[in-house]
């Protein structure tokens, strides 16, 4: 068990502009973290900073109450699994998974112990004996998995190990990854820029955005309550609708439609954007808000994705089953009131 303190940490290059703006975060003991966010916002930098890869320009880095700035990496007792599976092609799975542990020097009886166990507990008991040409893509994922298991570290860093991995074998490794994790009681940063994988695997995410956190929450506070319109952005799919709020009456309104919000929310101005998720625009044909027009529709099985317009707006709405709309097609909908989020317009903070 470890816990990571992040204290006020930057990093610059040459050029002396940062990357990493003043990270500062603690995680708790045994809690999976999700680092999410577009290419280049500096997650995967963050993550070599913690394994000593790459130096800490200031702040202080500390892993179970010890300093680790200046420590070298492999005194930081911590395991990597990255995006490259990197297992040594000549030798077996049962090779690959105790290489560490002969770099340690421990005993062949010792390491023969800990090798079977890690097999058992990542699914590769039968694998032992093949060469990584002869097993599938998830299997030498589980190899990966199973040398960083091996070497019982408290701290786990994961680099997008999923991204080689097809849909169906993500889903799979998404699920196992996570099983891992509550079974080995480990502290685990986990790098992506897949929301999914954030949103389904996190027990906290930290949003980024051109180095500097956004936000930090439980998967549901970052859907339900983000702070501000970039969050809201990014995480959901797909994309949230983004809309101009003006005050009419005291009420503001969505061209020229009545939400619940009132004039009081908003501070020297008459003037808001307004997101609605497309699962909070209701198809509703006994009493609807607004009639809009079918531009195109996805059909997913369980859902139906629908683009839409109403007067010059376009709206994404995402209906549960299978529905059956063509183009020009009007479409009744309704607002989930206590659902829409009040942005303001000049920070992109949220209000409400």
């Amino acid at each position: 068990m470890a816990q990571l303190i992040f204290e006020h940490i930057s990093k610059s290059y040459h050029s002396g502009e940062p990357v990493i703006k003043d990270f500062h975060f603690e995680t708790k003991e045994q809690e999976f973290i999700v680092f999410v966010g577009p290419s280049g916002c500096g997650k995967s930098t963050i993550l070599k900073m913690i394994a000593g890869l790459e130096n800490i320009t200031s702040g202080r880095l500390i892993i179970d109450g010890r300093e680790m700035n200046n420590v070298p990496t492999r005194e930081r007792n911590l395991s990597m699994v990255f995006q490259n599976y990197a297992l040594y092609p000549h030798m077996t799975v049962y090779q690959n998974i105790a290489f560490g542990l002969k770099m340690r020097k421990e005993k062949k009886t010792d390491i023969k112990k800990k090798v079977l166990k890690t097999a058992e507990i990542t699914g590769l008991t039968t694998l032992l004996t093949r060469k990584p040409k002869d097993l599938s893509g998830g299997q030498r994922q589980r190899v990966a998995l199973a040398r960083a298991i091996v070497c019982d570290n408290p701290v786990f860093l994961m680099d997008e190990p999923l991204s080689n991995l097809d849909a169906k074998l993500r889903t799979q490794m998404r699920r196992e990854i996570t099983l891992l994790h509550k079974r080995l009681a480990t502290t685990t940063i986990y790098v992506t820029h897949d929301q999914t994988e954030a949103m389904t695997m996190a027990d906290r995410i930290i949003v980024l955005k051109d180095g500097s956190i956004q936000q930090v929450g439980t998967p549901h506070e970052i859907y339900e309550t983000p702070a501000n319109l970039f969050v809201a952005s990014f995480i959901g799919s797909p994309a949230i609708n983004v809309l101009e709020g003006k005050v009419e009456s005291n009420v503001i309104t969505i061209d020229g439609i009545p939400t619940h919000f009132s004039r009081e929310n908003l501070k020297n101005t008459n003037e808001a954007l307004i997101g609605i998720r497309p699962e909070h625009l209701i198809i509703d044909k006994y009493n609807p808000l607004l009639i809009a027009t079918v531009e195109d529709l996805e059909t997913l099985g369980a859902d139906t994705i629908i683009y839409a317009k109403y007067n010059r707006i376009h709206l994404t709405i995402k209906a549960p089953g299978l529905l059956s709309f063509t183009k020009g097609d009007r479409l009744p909908l309704s607002l989930a009131g206590k659902h829409l989020l009040l942005f303001d317009k000049e920070s992109k903070k949220i209000i409400l």
